[in-house]
């Protein structure tokens, strides 16, 4: 692992899917690599989202090495419209956007839907928030998950 920590496989079969809960974690590439994300879900006391991808779920907060923890602030179906609103509505000045399991690139899946979200939002505003597009390439409507990172602290 990069950060110098190592983590080791216990032979864990796939945990469930659940539902988003209030924390969310982004594994590291390096345990998506070696195939350690039911590890880590297991460390967090969580599960794989639907459609999410290699994104974990937990209803509570447990800091980990291995995987940026955020704070889902808001769940909604995905329309530009809903987005923006959310966005201004949370002052946030700067975004960013990741998609999982859409099948395209997070700045090819917003120009399909005509958002720019520099020229969108108002560079003024200070907070920033992370939007994951989950879903399938297939599915009707995605889900966004409104997101901000949590302190970059590691429990021992």
């Amino acid at each position: 692992m990069p950060s110098g920590m190592s983590l080791t496989g216990r032979d864990l079969p796939e945990p469930a899917v659940r539902p988003v809960g209030r924390s969310l974690y982004a594994p590291d590439p390096a345990v998506v690599h070696a195939r350690l994300v039911a590890e880590v879900a297991q460390d967090v006391g969580g599960g794989p989202l639907d459609g999410g991808g290699a994104l974990l779920t937990a209803d509570e907060l447990r800091h980990t090495p291995f995987a940026t923890a955020y704070e889902v602030t808001d769940v909604l179906p995905f329309t530009t419209a809903a987005l923006k609103a959310t966005l201004r509505e949370h002052a946030v000045g700067r975004v960013t956007v990741a998609a999982q399991n859409l099948g395209i690139e997070p700045n090819e899946f917003l120009l399909d839907h005509d958002l720019d979200l520099d020229r969108d939002l108002d560079p003024q505003d200070s907070d920033a928030a992370t939007v994951f597009i989950t879903g399938t390439a297939d599915a009707d409507r995605p889900t966004m998950l409104i997101a901000t990172p949590c302190p970059a602290t590691h429990e021992p």
